[in-house]
């Protein structure tokens, strides 16, 4: 069996779950990919169905190892079986409309109001968003759009506001953001939001921050936004932790208006546990060797170091010792036979002047001797000591029976 059984070598490739083809999260995840590229490890990336599908890709799929996932599914009841690396972004509530004579969510009722279909998480904020209007869903005409439409559903006046959580880097916010006659709206009474759901929190965006000709949005705006988490299984391996997170910092090391610069990744405020290697690495542990040499030629080193090294020292040594511990253990056989048929020499003497009827015995005992020497398995350098060793039995066996005979 290989010894990498026993201690792995991280994997060089792994698989990413994104949200739908296109989507924010999938754009996310090609930058993660290509950063992964240029240190040998490859991420394949799936896409779902649903926006926010992520969660569901890793929970029910063993191959895949690591998600793109928003901070309200933390509240689901196997959210303990998966870790975090990091924190990498917030993900906002945006609530576009057309109508610039709405200014505070409750103006919204008996309006149409647009909603993703193909995203289980964004009817749960719209149900957020209609609670901080005090309204219920049957005060406002909801309209669940599919993926491709729903920007020109707001556009084309087919919806009168459009409620959703999504990346900054959505192609529907994006479009939204850029048309004219449309504006975005905040939520008043934040600390209410974010009280009744502990994952959401609140984000300042000033006026112009998204797109700046076109005064996007035109004055402040507090928007909810929850956390985005690198989630993983406990079992990745700690090295493949670390490169992930290395690509991450290459990522998010960019500010922009919707966090500071070095702000992400970050561990705090993660709301899914975080990973013991994260945590480490937050600290700045990392091995040294990860410091000085790409990704796989780290593993590589490391892996000799702390396996292959050693292992190749227990060889030597056990090449040079063991010899040395045959070479000790012949010598202490033959030294213990050499001493004992010295003392039956002595004793040969005292019993045929004194104790004739103990030659028997003698004989025996020499004869008991002779036939463990016979049966020695030693190596070849003893092969003179023993038949010595013999040739001296043989000779104290002549003498008692001479003895014996008179």
């Amino acid at each position: 069996m290989s010894i990498t059984h026993w201690i792995p070598l991280p994997p060089s490739q792994f698989v990413m779950a994104a949200g739908v083809p296109g989507g924010g999260y999938t754009l996310l995840a090609r930058q993660y990919q290509q950063k992964l590229a240029l240190m040998g490890i490859r991420c394949d990336i799936v896409t779902t169905e649903k926006a926010h599908g992520g969660y569901r890709l890793l929970s029910s799929t063993p191959d895949v190892d690591l998600a793109l996932v928003n901070g309200m599914f933390a509240k689901q009841s196997n959210a303990d079986q998966f870790q975090a690396l990091a924190v990498i972004q917030h993900d906002p509530i945006w609530i576009f409309t057309r109508m610039p004579t709405l200014v505070n969510l409750s103006q919204l009722r008996g309006l149409r109001v647009g909603y993703p279909d193909y995203d289980e998480l964004n009817f749960k904020v719209l149900k957020l968003v209609l609670d901080q209007g005090r309204l219920e869903t049957k005060d406002v005409e909801g309209v669940p759009l599919d993926r491709a439409s729903m920007a020109n559903a707001l556009i084309d006046s087919k919806v009168d506001a459009l409620v959703f959580m999504g990346s900054m880097r959505n192609d529907i916010v994006t479009a939204l953001a850029r048309s004219n006659g449309i504006q975005l709206m905040g939520m008043d009474r934040i600390g209410a939001a974010t009280s009744a759901d502990g994952s959401l929190g609140p984000l300042v965006i000033p006026q112009g921050a998204i797109e700046f000709r076109g005064d996007v949005p035109s004055r402040d705006l507090t928007l909810a936004i929850a956390n985005v988490h690198l989630l993983t299984r406990p079992e990745m391996h700690p090295a493949l932790q670390r490169a992930i997170l290395d690509a991450s910092y290459q990522i998010h090391e960019t500010p922009n208006f919707m966090h500071r610069s070095e702000e992400f990744p970050t561990v705090i405020g993660s709301d899914f546990k975080v990973s013991p290697t994260a945590l480490a690495y937050s600290r700045g542990s990392k091995p040294w060797t990860e410091y000085v040499l790409p990704y796989g030629w780290a593993q590589g080193l490391e892996w000799f170091l702390y396996a292959g090294l050693p292992i190749l020292l227990v060889t030597v040594l056990m090449l040079v010792w063991i010899p040395r511990w045959f070479e000790w253990r012949s010598n202490a056989l033959l030294q213990n036979f050499y001493g004992e048929l010295k003392f039956l020499e002595t004793e040969i003497d005292s019993v045929a002047s004194e104790r004739p009827i103990e030659m028997k015995r003698l004989l025996q005992r020499i004869d008991e001797i002779d036939m463990q020497v016979m049966q020695l398995d030693l190596p070849t350098p003893h092969a003179e000591r023993w038949y010595t060793l013999r040739s001296h039995l043989a000779d104290a066996r002549d003498r008692l029976l001479g003895l014996r005979a008179r």
